[in-house]
């Protein structure tokens, strides 16, 4: 990517493909909308950086020549406001520091984790010391409930990328992880919403670091189970959440409960080998999302 091409001609087009004139006009602006944020906090901006799904994320320095980073979020994302309030809320105790945000959060100036790469290899043991660090910090007001980010996520799973689910496996799916967010207890956290490794990264003296999260007031479960998701060899999941439960505290059968309906996200929006691995691992649950259940198409 070049600076004049702030995302890659893929992701160009995806969001084109989904939100029409909004993002070729969006697309077309950025250029002046990254250098009037450079100019109004003082930053020299820098390339581009690969890996935002939502949002351009751009290297910048700042005055005093700290290096940092500006993240622009398209005006389609939903989670610019909720963002703010979590990186404010954790204050840099297991994710990246917030240096300042526009009024709307859309423009957020956030400490560079460096290298920044992604924690490949992280023990169950650093996951959750990582986990306690952002479960300390108190829920902000206005925080989507569990239930709320449970439906986000699964509306962005209906885009079915790999065709490998039907839609009544898809809304079935929903409809448990939704029975399962109600039926949780306990004292509420600020969960980080996406927990998958490519949003932990690796920074020189400040350990482990979290970064673009989809926060609600939710339970440490729920973060966990993304994690065991998201990481490969995808059939060793349950094994991982095995192992991260005791160390949070929490019962593990909450943490396979959680793996078992975010497999049907991965299924949908992975890649086709990871999507094709989820299912196996799905079958190899018995999920119940899967199969014809007349008493689970009714929980909503």
């Amino acid at each position: 990517m070049s600076r004049s091409r702030p995302v890659s001609t893929a992701l160009a087009q995806r969001w084109i493909n989904c939100h029409g004139q909004q993002a070729r006009t969006w697309l077309e602006q950025l250029p002046a909308i990254a250098g009037a944020w450079a100019q109004r906090w003082h930053l020299t901006l820098g390339k581009p950086l690969e890996g935002g799904t939502v949002s351009v994320v751009y290297s910048v320095e700042r005055h005093d020549g700290d290096p940092a980073v500006l993240k622009l979020a398209a005006p389609w994302s939903r989670w610019s406001q909720q963002e703010a309030a979590a990186l404010r809320a954790w204050d840099g105790h297991g994710a990246v520091r917030l240096l300042a945000a526009s009024d709307d959060a859309r423009a957020l100036l956030l400490e560079r984790a460096w290298p920044g790469t992604p924690a490949h290899g992280m023990t169950t043991a650093e996951l959750a010391g990582l986990l306690v660090k952002l479960s300390c910090a108190g829920v902000p007001s206005g925080m989507p409930s569990l239930t709320d980010a449970v439906h986000l996520r699964f509306d962005r799973a209906e885009e079915n990328r790999t065709g490998l689910l039907c839609p009544a496996q898809i809304w079935r799916a929903r409809c448990a992880a939704v029975d399962l967010a109600g039926a949780h207890r306990g004292s509420l956290i600020t969960c980080h919403g996406d927990l998958s490794i490519k949003n932990i990264l690796v920074s020189h003296g400040r350990g482990l670091l979290a970064i673009d999260p989809n926060p609600c007031a939710g339970y440490p479960a729920y973060d966990a189970a993304q994690w065991a998701v998201t990481q490969t060899p995808v059939a060793q999941a349950p094994q991982r959440a095995a192992a991260v439960a005791p160390a949070l505290g929490i019962a593990t059968e909450d943490v396979h409960r959680w793996v078992c309906v975010l497999a049907a996200v991965e299924v949908c929006l992975a890649s086709l080998p990871r999507a094709q691995a989820s299912l196996e691992l799905a079958r190899r649950l018995n999920a119940k999302w899967l199969r014809n259940d007349p008493a689970v198409d009714q929980c909503l």
